[in-house]
């Protein structure tokens, strides 16, 4: 499975007009009064040790709480590199740049896949499982903050990025986007058709955290 940074790029200028939007509206983000229950660097030393029965959620959210955490940085030539490597069969470099991505992002999904992938094909099984494991834990955990079919149910993102891994997933391409503010939250509507069954649906994702960031960074 491929999935794509596509239009992040474009999404990430958005959010800089969409913020301006949020003026005047009521209430505030509850995404970014949550606090995380652990670390970044407990739930990666767990993992590391070999427990993948971790809150993946709150390890996402505990991600954007660290110097690492930058929603808008474009991992574009090192990612597709590694999917090419991995059409070739060139499976130690998969893993050069998953373990790259890693030092500084251990929630990237992309480095997760590409390293189950390259993992499975060289015969590690304990590593391919391993992998496999925290890349659907991730995902799954976009799925368990809402279902993402209405404004106030919206999936919770830290990364425009997360949204086409998670509509990859299941079976969905990108349609429209849209960006708007809803009851103090900032979020991107995506109009979607199933691969398969050519079904049109619209989802919709909470963007709060990057677009903090962005005005941090703003000085806003």
């Amino acid at each position: 499975m491929r999935v794509t940074r596509e239009a992040v790029f474009f999404l990430c200028l958005c959010l800089v007009f969409w913020g301006c939007a949020a003026v005047g509206t009521n209430g505030a983000s509850k995404v970014l009064s949550l606090t995380p229950k652990k670390t970044y660097e407990e739930h990666v030393s767990g993992l590391k040790s070999g427990n993948t029965e971790i809150n993946y959620f709150d390890f996402r959210i505990s991600y954007t709480r660290t110097a690492f955490y930058n929603p808008y940085k474009m991992k574009n030539v090192e990612v597709d590199a590694a999917f090419l490597a991995k059409e070739r069969g060139e499976y130690d470099k998969v893993l050069e740049t998953a373990n790259a991505i890693f030092e500084y992002d251990y929630t990237d999904m992309d480095a997760h896949y590409l390293a189950s992938v390259a993992y499975r094909e060289k015969g590690d099984e304990k590593n391919f499982r391993f992998h496999t494991r925290v890349f659907n834990g991730l995902v799954d955990s976009i799925t368990a903050s809402g279902d993402g079919l209405t404004k106030d149910t919206a999936m919770i993102v830290i990364n425009a990025h997360e949204e086409y891994v998670w509509l990859g997933v299941n079976g969905f391409r990108r349609g429209r986007v849209a960006g708007m503010a809803h009851k103090g939250s900032m979020l991107d509507e995506l109009m979607c058709i199933h691969k398969d069954s050519g079904e049109h649906k619209t989802f919709y994702f909470n963007v709060d955290l990057p677009e903090a960031y962005l005005k941090r960074k703003s000085g806003n």
